[in-house]
C-alpha cells in the first residue's frame, strides 16, 4: 500500500510537471499555480504531487543518482523551483513566443549598481562622475523589492543590471513585434537560486526604472506584469533588441547564468560596478502628438520648456498673408510654397500679420516640411519674466536628442510678447535651415522684450524613423537647461496637417 501510494504520487506529479512544461497559457483550464506576484495561487493534490516528485528528484540527484563527471550539476542547482519556472515561461501576452533558438540572446554587460573603485573612478571627468552618481541614486530609489522566496526575509540585497540583446527571430512572425515578459529571463546564481527581473531601464536624459508594483505595497514588484514590447523594423534594423533588465538579488549571491525561454543560455557573466552606457539604450515606449517635459534641473531659468508636439501649424494661431510678392506690415521676408510657409521672418503686431487684403491675400496656416522624410516638432516654453541674466541666450545651442544620441538643430523660433497693449511676435523659420545657435537679431529682440514676454518656442525637423524616438532637449548651457521626457515622441507617424484655406 505504501509503495502504491508513492507510485501514484510520483506518476501524478510527473503528469502535472509535464503538463505545465507545455507551451500553454499561464492559466490552464482555470488552473493557475501562481499569481502576478509569483505567490502560490492554486494548490491541492496536483501541487502536492508535483512538489513530492520534484523533492524526490532533487534528493536522488544529490545522492544515489548524482551526475557523473565534473560537468554534471545536481538537479536542484539547475532547477531550484521547476513549477515556478514553468509558469514563468507560460506567463506571456497574446502574440508572444514561448520558444527561442539556443543563441537567441547575448549579454552585452552586467553591472552592480554601485560606484566603481577609486582606480576606475579616476578616469571619469567631474561631469561624468556627477551623472553616474545621479543615475545610481535614481535607480536605487526606483527599484522595487523582490516579492517572494527564494529571497529570505530581511536579507540584504543588491541591484544588478544585465544588458541583453535579443535576436530578431524571437519576435512575432506575423506582426513583427518583440513581446518580452520579464518572467522569460531567469537569472541563476551559483547557489542554485533563481531570480526574475523587477523592472527594466530606459534612458530619456535620465535613467528610469520601468516596472509594475503591488496595489497594496508600492515597494513590491509585480513581476508577472512586466513586459517589454517594441516593434521590429525589417529594413535597417535593429536586428537585436537591447534590454537592460533590473534584478534585485541577495548581496551574498554570485551570478552563474541567464536563461531566456528555457533554451537560450549565457554562462560566465562578468559583473562590474557602475551603470551601462546610455548610447543605444532602449527608449521609453513611444507615444505620439503631445508630451510634457520633465526638467532635470531645479534652478530658476529664463524660460521653462513645457511640452513638445508634432505639429506643422504656425504657432499662436498666426495667419500671415501671402500678398503675391507684395510685402507689407511686419512681413520682412516671406516665401510661400503650396500654401505653406517655406521661408519667413515676421516681426511686429500679430493682428497686422493676420490682416487680410480682399482679392490680393491668402492666409497661410502651416509651415512647409523639408521633404517627405521629415516631420516638424515644436517645443513650447514659458518665459519667466524678471529673470536678470539674458546674456545666456547668446551661448545657447538648442538641439533635440534622439535615443541613438543624434542631435537635431533647430530650424526656427518664435517669441510672443506684449507691447502697447497688443500681442507682438518675432518669428523666423526656414525649411532648409539648420542652426546651432539662436539668430542674433532674435536674441536682441528677446533681451529687449524679456520683461514683457509670454511664450517662446523652437521648431525642429526630425527624420522619420520608426526605431528612433526623441528623448531629450538640450540648450548647451549646462544641466539646468537639459530636459528629458518621461514618454518620448516617436518619429515615424505622419499626422494630417490642419485644413488649408485658399
Amino acid at each position: 500500500g505504501v509503495f502504491g501510494l508513492v507510485t501514484a504520487m510520483v506518476l501524478t506529479g510527473m503528469f502535472m510537471i509535464i503538463f505545465q512544461l507545455l507551451p500553454m497559457p499561464a492559466s490552464i483550464i482555470t488552473y493557475q499555480p501562481y499569481d502576478e506576484m509569483l505567490n502560490e495561487k492554486h494548490g491541492g493534490p496536483p501541487r502536492w504531487s508535483a512538489k513530492f516528485t520534484l523533492s524526490l528528484a532533487k534528493h536522488l540527484s544529490a545522492g544515489p543518482l548524482r551526475p557523473i563527471g565534473e560537468g554534471g550539476k545536481k538537479f536542484g542547482l539547475v532547477h531550484d523551483d521547476l513549477l515556478l519556472e514553468a509558469f514563468c515561461q507560460r506567463n506571456r501576452p497574446t502574440g508572444a513566443k514561448a520558444s527561442a533558438k539556443t543563441d537567441a540572446i547575448e549579454v552585452d554587460g552586467a553591472y552592480v549598481v554601485e560606484l566603481p573603485g577609486d582606480k576606475r573612478l579616476g578616469n571619469f571627468t567631474r561631469a561624468e562622475r556627477t551623472h553616474l552618481e545621479r543615475g545610481i541614486k535614481k535607480i536605487a530609489e526606483s527599484t522595487p523589492r523582490y516579492p517572494r522566496p527564494p529571497l529570505l526575509e530581511n536579507e540584504e540585497t543588491k541591484i544588478l543590471i544585465v544588458r541583453v540583446k535579443v535576436d530578431e527571430l524571437a519576435r512575432n512572425d506575423k506582426d513583427h513585434w518583440f513581446r518580452l515578459p520579464a518572467t522569460q529571463f531567469r537569472l541563476v546564481c551559483k547557489s542554485g537560486r533563481s531570480f526574475y527581473p523587477v523592472g527594466y531601464l530606459t534612458y530619456t536624459g535620465v535613467w528610469q526604472v520601468n516596472t509594475f508594483v503591488s496595489d497594496t505595497d508600492p515597494d513590491l514588484a509585480r513581476i508577472g506584469d512586466i513586459l517589454v514590447a517594441r516593434q521590429w523594423k525589417k529594413e535597417g534594423g535593429p536586428h537585436k533588441l537591447p534590454v537592460d533588465w533590473v534584478y534585485r538579488i541577495p548581496k551574498s549571491e554570485k551570478v552563474r547564468q541567464i536563461i531566456f525561454r528555457r533554451t537560450a543560455k549565457v554562462t560566465g557573466l562578468s559583473v562590474v560596478k557602475g551603470l551601462p552606457g546610455h548610447t543605444g539604450t532602449l527608449a521609453a515606449k513611444p507615444v505620439n502628438k503631445k508630451v510634457s517635459f520633465d526638467p532635470s534641473g531645479g534652478n530658476r531659468q529664463i524660460f521653462s520648456a513645457k511640452y513638445i508636439e508634432l505639429d506643422a501649424r504656425l504657432p499662436g494661431n498666426m495667419k500671415p498673408c501671402d500678398t503675391k510678392g507684395r510685402e507689407f506690415g511686419p512681413l520682412k521676408r516671406i516665401q510661400i510654397a503650396n500654401y505653406a510657409l517655406e521661408d519667413g521672418l515676421i516681426i511686429g503686431s500679430v493682428d497686422a500679420a493676420n490682416k487680410s487684403i480682399p482679392g490680393k491675400a491668402q492666409h497661410v496656416h502651416n509651415m512647409k516640411e523639408p521633404g517627405t522624410a521629415f516631420l516638424l516638432f515644436q517645443v513650447h516654453c514659458k518665459v519667466n519674466r524678471g529673470f536678470g541674466d539674458t546674456g545666456i541666450l547668446h551661448r545657447m545651442k538648442p538641439v533635440l536628442v534622439l535615443d541613438k544620441g543624434q542631435p537635431i538643430p533647430h530650424r526656427g523660433a518664435w517669441l510672443f510678447y506684449d507691447y502697447d497693449s497688443k500681442k507682438h511676435v518675432y518669428f523666423y523659420y526656414k525649411a532648409s535651415l539648420q542652426k546651432t545657435r539662436l539668430d542674433a537679431d532674435f536674441v536682441r529682440a528677446f533681451q529687449t522684450n524679456a520683461s514683457r514676454a509670454a511664450s517662446f518656442g523652437l521648431i525642429f525637423a526630425v527624420p522619420i524613423s520608426q526605431d528612433r524616438s526623441i528623448v531629450g532637449l538640450r540648450f548647451g548651457v549646462g544641466p539646468t537647461y537639459e530636459f528629458g521626457t518621461s514618454s518620448p515622441l516617436v518619429c515615424g507617424r505622419k499626422l494630417r496637417s490642419g485644413r488649408r484655406r485658399r
